[in-house]
């Protein structure tokens, strides 16, 4: 009797170890945050009425239009005006490249010829995305 006793609290140990491991493992697994090293290509148009520019970059994975249009004033120079709205946690772009917006236009977005509903650090880029600002 006392053998079986000690058996079925040596299995027990044995299950309930084997639950904590299985339930550590999945716990580690689903807290861990992977590094995305993966770029992806995108193309932005600034149309500035009588001109435009037009870049080709390669940004990280995850990339914003905001950060497109970002990455696009270090790369080549020019400056970029904007305000946050945190009750709407969005950027509100003023100026691009001391271009503001006025007499009811203003800088809007488009990406892949469609219009953006959401605010530029809201849109996330995919693979081959075409990003296009005017006046409008």
């Amino acid at each position: 009797m006392e053998r079986k006793v000690i058996a079925a609290v040596a299995i027990a140990i044995v299950v309930i170890a084997g639950i904590y491991v299985l339930g550590e493992e999945k716990f580690n697994k689903s807290n861990v945050t992977e590094t995305n090293n993966e770029k992806i290509n995108a193309t932005l148009i600034i149309d500035f009425g009588n001109y435009t520019w037009n870049y080709s970059m390669q940004l990280k994975n995850g990339s914003t239009v905001y950060d497109l249009l970002l990455e696009a004033s270090h790369q080549h120079n020019f400056s970029i005006t904007a305000t946050y709205y945190p009750q709407f946690d969005s950027y509100f772009i003023e100026g691009i490249n001391g271009v503001k917006g006025g007499n009811g236009k203003y800088w809007q977005y488009w990406v892949n010829g469609e219009y953006a509903m959401v605010g530029a650090n809201a849109f996330k880029l995919k693979n081959n995305d075409v990003v296009e600002w005017k006046l409008a």
